[in-house]
């Protein structure tokens, strides 16, 4: 049996769900993408049409000034200059700064200053045209990457002659559509210190892609699931795009979590709560399921440990680098993280100045609607939409936590630019919640 009965995309009575056949009581993938209001296009007109859309929203900043952090990361950085030794941008921050001074932010992003240094080369000097061309240019590129992984996000990944099939095209073409022209990247696109975030997110994407392609060994003209092999050369490849995109912004190291999570629940298919014992298993009516040692398994832990290992050796180094201290900020870098009590820091984070206002209601409603929504997609059988709204919410929260202040003190109170990779899983939810409307509105009628 394929993958595409076991999705419930064929016609059987039955299918197999995680090694139990289970009864489909859930749309196949064909018939709620159908339902989008879009037409079904090729990948490569659909790209032409994200590119386009994500160049012609943001254009108008392509005469714009040096703005805000600009001034600091660009005008006033002594590394862009000519002659600053090449190798200085290695040992110093985002701002120019030593890395051991105590003054620094600990931002290491030298790929980012390295690309500040080629335009300010390019341009001739410190004229902001260049500059902002270029990240028109990398949204763009972003976009067009984003409807890939939007395709194997909430397509699954099917094969045809050794290469992923466009997956989901409507779906797919409505949620790059969404994330090309999303107004909340205005920060990330028109300010020139949004080339770090630009930057991290092509490197999280392409390192993300060729993890897919590293599974893809082996496969040819089927689904890919539950891969028994793996390629060693395109996991490295992966995990040195991590790297490379850690190197841009600190927030690229999430891209192991949204892989760790896209193999579990997109590839391999697995209810962790099912397998944990938090939800009761289905009947197995065949007794080769009773295995417990198989080799997709012994593949997918050897995945995982690739992460591990990978996951540990960026930030080791990192941490390294930055002289194995934490940056100091001051209170008026994040005043929100100064003040005493884990409660009132809670409602400050979340934006809350008063005990009883309507503000407080927004947000209440909002952590409602999001637990709901989490809820919701890991309760009962895994459908492929169930799997696709828990995929969206890793990709909203999953690279979102390094701003949190959850686990450390971040050098800035809010920042939009830091919402730049999680609205990809916001356009998820979106088009998945137009779809169930478009499925209801079919049934009505």
């Amino acid at each position: 049996m394929n993958i595409q009965q076991q999705n419930g995309i064929g016609h059987k009575k039955s299918l197999k769900q995680n090694g139990h056949y289970v009864e489909p009581s859930w749309p196949s993938i064909e018939t709620w993408d159908d339902v989008i209001p879009l037409p079904r296009l090729s990948f490569k007109r659909s790209a032409w049409i994200v590119f386009t859309l994500a160049v012609l929203c943001f254009a108008n900043s392509y005469d714009g000034d040096f703005v805000f952090d600009d001034s600091e990361a660009v005008t006033g950085n002594k590394d862009l200059k000519p002659e600053t030794p090449l190798l200085s941008l290695f040992h110093h921050d985002f701002w120019g700064r030593k890395l051991d001074s105590k003054t620094s932010h600990k931002s290491y992003r030298p790929l980012t200053v390295l690309t500040f240094r080629w335009s300010y080369s390019l341009a001739g000097g410190l004229f902001p045209m260049n500059f902002h061309i270029i990240n028109i240019i990398l949204h763009g590129i972003v976009s067009v990457l984003m409807l890939a992984t939007f395709s194997l996000l909430m397509g699954g990944c099917e094969v045809r002659d050794g290469r992923p099939v466009f997956g989901c095209p409507r779906a797919a073409l409505f949620s790059g559509v969404l994330f090309a022209v999303h107004p909340v990247h205005t920060e990330s696109v028109a300010a020139v210190v949004g080339r770090a975030d630009l930057l991290c997110a092509l490197f999280f994407i392409l390192s993300f892609l060729c993890y897919v392609k590293a599974c893809l060994k082996d496969v040819d003209d089927e689904s890919l699931y539950r891969p028994s092999t793996a390629s060693i050369l395109w996991l490295i490849v992966s995990m040195l795009l991590c790297a490379l995109s850690v190197m841009c912004k600190e927030q690229g190291i999430t891209v192991i979590g949204i892989i760790s999570a896209y193999d579990i629940l997109i590839i391999c298919k697995i209810d962790l709560l099912e397998t944990i014992g938090f939800k009761s298993q289905t009947e197995t009516i065949k007794a080769d399921e009773q295995e417990f040692v198989k080799p997709w398994k012994k593949c997918l832990l050897f995945r995982h440990i690739i992460l591990l290992i990978s996951g540990l050796i960026i930030l080791t180094t990192r941490w390294r680098i930055m002289g194995s201290t934490t940056p100091t900020f001051q209170v008026f870098d994040n005043p929100h993280s100064f003040v005493n009590g884990s409660l009132y820091r809670a409602l400050n984070y979340n934006y809350l100045y008063k005990s009883l206002s309507m503000e407080i209601m927004v947000v209440i409603v909002f952590w409602i609607i999001l637990a709901s929504i989490l809820f919701t997609s890991l309760n009962g059988i895994l459908t492929q939409q169930k799997r696709n709204v828990t995929m969206a919410l890793a990709f909203l929260i999953i690279p979102f936590l390094p701003a949190t202040n959850l686990f450390f003190r971040v050098g800035f109170v809010i920042a939009e630019r830091a919402l730049y990779l999680p609205t990809a899983g916001f356009c998820i939810i979106v088009v998945t919640g137009v779809s169930k409307l478009c499925q209801d509105k079919e049934k009505r009628e």
